[in-house]
């Protein structure tokens, strides 16, 4: 079975693949506003933010309390950095796009998980 796993300093979990597909997106960070004659200024940041959602299934409940304990002591919802390895062996920077992961349980004991990684990539 293939599996990718989330590692920092502070803690790691090792999980089954997700499926493959899913959503992502592609923005570039700026911040917008208006002047007093109503002129719109937006400055770029020269970042670009990409996310992509995973969705994993079929997670036993050791595997769900593991991925939840990532997030919470050492992801620290998306305040913390880490590395995911994926299935291929590629390693990448990422944080949760999101706080929280999405769950379903489709038995007592089987529970599938979607949520949001993102990076930021320098322009």
């Amino acid at each position: 079975m293939a599996t990718i796993t989330f590692s920092n300093t502070a803690g790691s979990v090792t999980l089954p693949a997700p499926e493959p597909g899913g959503e992502s997106s592609v923005t570039r960070i700026e911040a917008a506003g208006m002047t007093a004659s109503g002129r719109r200024i937006v400055a770029g940041s020269g970042l670009t933010r990409r996310r992509m959602r995973l969705s994993i299934i079929a997670l036993t409940p050791d595997q769900r309390a593991a991925l939840e304990n990532f997030l919470v002591s050492c992801a620290r919802g998306t305040a913390a950095e880490f590395q995911y390895a994926d299935s291929l062996g590629g390693i990448t920077t990422v944080r949760f796009g999101e706080p929280g992961i999405e769950w379903t349980s489709p038995a007592a004991t089987v529970h599938d998980a979607a949520f949001w990684l993102e990076r930021d990539i320098a322009d």
